[in-house]
């Protein structure tokens, strides 16, 4: 096998660990996760991961962290449906309202109050 088919092995089998550590663990709901301590998590390498999650998942640590975050709380919505966003957002891993409203809008395209009138 070559270098370029090892290391694309390499990254294929990292990457479907990081997501069973995500589906499993849900280290995402940590408002304080940062790239470092979910390579602390994984037990590999900055470089490793922060190389394989740019090119399986197509974005960033920040982004990817992100979506999983956003998903999490779409979810909550809708098995809540008597909770506001307001109330759901701080326990899907936001760290602040701010920083909810700025992440939603990156992932869905559109603020949460449009979400939620599309959605209504």
């Amino acid at each position: 096998m070559d270098n370029k088919a090892s290391s694309l092995l390499i990254m294929q089998r990292l990457y479907a660990r990081v997501l069973i550590v995500m589906e499993n663990e849900k280290p995402y709901l940590d408002p304080t996760l940062t790239l470092g301590k979910l390579v602390r998590i994984i037990g590999t390498n900055r470089t490793l991961l922060s190389t394989t999650l740019n090119s399986r998942s197509k974005m960033n640590f920040n982004l990817w962290i992100a979506t999983y975050r956003v998903n999490h709380l779409l979810e909550a919505l809708c098995n809540n449906p008597d909770k506001s966003i307001d109330e759901l957002y701080s326990q899907s891993g936001f760290a602040s309202r701010t920083s909810f409203y700025r992440q939603f809008h990156k992932v869905t395209g559109q603020t949460p109050r449009e979400y939620v009138r599309k959605k209504g």
